[in-house]
């Protein structure tokens, strides 16, 4: 289905070798969109060239986003070639769990650096672009559940999350009169193979167990939340009533989160 609110529209998507981010790819291209696909393996990205039929509308990136001067180097590129970014999506991560004595410190240092760095290195360099043209962009950052709900051994990974949610906070309201929109949206459960790199005694129960999305239905809720503009949206029906809940009675909320099977 086409989607005109992005036809024509240069968008970025990191994290794009992937998951939700490839599924972003292939769904912003059907819609008309010139993306720019940016992601730290370039064979997954030729995987994915390869998939679009080498689409003249697609630019793939090899980038760490957790390297600041690569991020710099990106959005150069991108800016040199294009003038302007529309839309940048931020999808990369990584995500480590288990009983916390088990997040060894690289790990630790791998979910801050890709979760929350890589966010900020983006934002602190894509904002000050995006303020100078005409028609101001959008940055999106795709959250996580975990970021609010923390469920059991899945604490540091929700810490990381939930670092750029507070960034994204601060900054919509610091940047609130630049008319560059900031939205944060929490996907859901989705199959997306994260974790897979774990053993399996550190996957909790409640990350396996439960029917997940597909990638691409995920990315079709995501793009239509990026279209109605909301600040934060979770994207199922289930998450939003957890989070209601959150809200409204953290006592009941709490007894939820505790007692999800590890």
């Amino acid at each position: 289905m086409e989607r005109p609110g992005f036809r024509g529209k240069v968008v970025l998507v990191l994290g794009a070798s992937g998951g939700i981010g490839a599924a972003l790819v292939h769904r912003l291209l059907a819609s008309g969109a010139q993306v720019i696909a940016a992601a730290r393996s370039p064979e997954r990205l030729a995987m994915l060239a390869r998939e679009v039929e080498e689409s003249a509308q697609l630019l793939t990136c090899p980038v760490d986003v957790r390297d600041p001067q690569q991020v710099a180097d990106l959005l150069s590129q991108v800016w040199e070639r294009t003038g302007r970014i529309d839309l940048a999506i931020y999808c990369a991560g990584i995500e480590y769990l288990g009983p916390l004595k088990t997040i060894g410190s690289a790990e630790l240092e791998e979910m801050m650096a890709t979760n929350f760095y890589g966010l900020f290195f983006l934002l602190q360099q894509l904002l000050p672009l995006m303020e100078q043209q005409r028609e101001k962009g959008t940055i999106v950052s795709v959250s996580s559940p975990m970021a609010r709900l923390a469920f059991p051994w899945a604490s540091a990974y929700a810490a990381s999350k939930a670092a750029g949610d507070a960034l994204l906070t601060g900054l919509r309201r610091e940047c609130r009169r630049s008319g560059v929109r900031l939205l944060t949206i929490y996907p859901g459960p989705t199959a997306t193979g994260a974790g897979q790199q774990l053993p399996p005694e550190r996957l909790p129960r409640w990350h396996e167990h439960g029917q997940k999305m597909e990638a691409g239905r995920c990315a079709e809720l995501l793009l239509r939340a990026v279209a109605a503009g909301q600040t934060q949206r979770a994207l199922t029906r289930s998450l939003r009533l957890l989070f209601l809940l959150e809200r409204w009675l953290p006592s009941l909320s709490e007894r939820i989160c505790a007692g999800m099977p590890v």
